[in-house]
């Protein structure tokens, strides 16, 4: 009985170990189809690890915050669902995404294999399916889309689908500056490519592209002269910490590289920002309390105190009562009558 019991277990993990490179694999042949799709390209991009880029993108939470801002559009209320109807309306409202991308939209045997994914799979499809269509609205030229996947795989796609177009123009002037030859690689590094700058901001998610926004782009001909964007592809550990910010060995390397000065006038520039709001904010607060205390020595310390007290409780009643307000505006009623035509004259 018990080897019995044992051939059948044997035979139960064999089958699960075929079965799950063949899924793997599966996915893979159908992400490749996917990004051709809705990139529309003709030339398929290889898709070679389907489960690392599904647990990527999952880890992302991009495609949950996607799903969040279209219920909540809807508006209806996930706290007082049960786990398996709160389920049932995300998975729903992800299926609706999908169908309303346009290039899905005439596509029915495309959304057939989708509607067979999990749903880690499905978020994965959505963000494949906007980065496609994003990339294809900053590139018109089939041609110049198709060599861009090529060079940089589904990491480049998945990174404008996760980010957005701007990430797609990047892209385009990262990979016109490497065909250029105009990268600086400082000695100790390899060669950097596309695939690289999508992984990049694949892997580090939003931190990481806020700090190309912040740091990088408005400094792009710096960085590049002197090595510091091919330095922070490969590690980009060492120059943004946990709130996104530079950090003093990502100073220091750029101090190496010989562009210390860029960096200082974005240090100087970032300083100085911060000092400013410091100070109007101290003045404003500074400010109101002067303000404040001006009212109260006038109103209570002033030898014209009384009147001023005998002002405000007149104007208090005139704004109350609405008789008040007739007989003490009545002196001035004339100014609103219509003067006759013999005065004109």
């Amino acid at each position: 009985m018990n080897r019995q019991m044992l051939c059948v277990f044997f035979l139960i993990f064999m089958s699960l170990s075929l079965l799950i490179p063949a899924t793997a694999k599966a996915n893979a042949t159908f992400f490749e189809a996917l990004i051709k799709s809705s990139a529309k390209i003709t030339d398929g991009v290889p898709v070679r690890k389907a489960d690392e880029l599904i647990d990527t993108i999952r880890r992302t939470r991009v495609a949950n915050r996607w799903v969040d801002d279209d219920l909540a559009k809807t508006g209806l209320k996930l706290d007082g669902l049960s786990d398996t109807a709160r389920a049932a309306a995300r998975n729903d409202t992800l299926l609706k995404l999908l169908k309303s991308s346009t290039s899905l939209a005439g596509d029915p045997a495309m959304l057939r294999k989708i509607n067979q994914l999990d749903n880690a799979g499905r978020e994965a499809a959505l963000v494949l399916v906007r980065g496609g269509e994003s990339l294809t609205h900053v590139v018109p030229d089939i041609a110049l889309r198709g060599q861009l996947l090529r060079r940089g795989g589904p990491d480049i796609i998945t990174a404008i689908g996760l980010h957005g177009t701007d990430v797609a123009r990047e892209a385009v002037r990262f990979d016109a500056a490497l065909r250029a030859g105009k990268f600086k690689i400082p000695s100790g590094l390899p060669d950097i490519s596309l695939e690289d700058f999508g992984k990049v901001l694949t892997r580090g998610g939003e931190t990481t592209w806020g700090f190309w926004k912040t740091y990088i782009q408005p400094h792009w001909k710096l960085w590049l002269a002197g090595g510091g964007i091919a330095w922070f592809v490969v590690h980009p550990e060492s120059f943004i910490d946990t709130a996104g910010t530079i950090t003093e060995e990502g100073v220091r390397r750029l101090s190496e590289l010989g562009i210390v000065i860029a960096e200082r006038s974005i240090v100087a520039t970032a300083e100085a920002t911060a000092q400013t709001v410091e100070r109007v904010g101290v003045a404003t607060e500074q400010g109101f309390i002067r303000l404040v205390e001006a009212l109260y020595h006038t109103v209570f310390n002033s030898p014209y105190s009384f009147v001023l007290w005998l002002v405000g409780i007149a104007t208090a009643l005139a704004v109350s009562f609405r008789r008040v307000r007739y007989y003490v505006l009545k002196p001035f009623q004339w100014l609103q009558e219509i003067p006759q035509k013999k005065e004109w004259d």
